[in-house]
């Protein structure tokens, strides 16, 4: 299990739950805060926060490829792709890369009729 602190303020837990994340409940022998003492069943809070979980598997899943299936780390990589050449021999440090070239490829869209 992946578990965060979430905040209850705003839109942050119903968010959260739109992912996949559930809010945890104490019971014996679970997560819990150090030093917070709970009664079974409640919601496990702290200084304005919740802790909520998910399954690794599942967040793994949506750092790889986002909660909407299109973002995420494997669609970064495909914009990095589009920047840079990794052949080159120029030092790109901002991305931690010892090789590699900025490339720049310009990309026009169509213009779309006003309505």
């Amino acid at each position: 299990m992946y578990y965060v602190a979430v905040s209850k303020d705003g839109e942050a837990i119903g968010q959260y739950e739109g992912m996949g994340y559930a809010i945890e409940r104490y019971e014996e022998g679970g997560p819990r805060f150090s030093l917070r003492t709970v009664k079974i069943g409640e919601p496990i809070e702290y200084r304005g926060t919740v802790l909520m979980s998910i399954a690794q598997e599942t967040k793994d899943w949506i750092d790889q490829y986002g909660d909407d299936g299109e973002s995420g780390w494997a669609m970064a990589d495909k914009l990095e792709d589009k920047i840079l050449d990794k052949s080159g021999a120029q030092k790109d440090l901002m991305r931690g890369l010892h090789g590699g070239y900025v490339k720049v490829i310009h990309e026009v869209e169509p213009l779309r009729p006003m309505v």
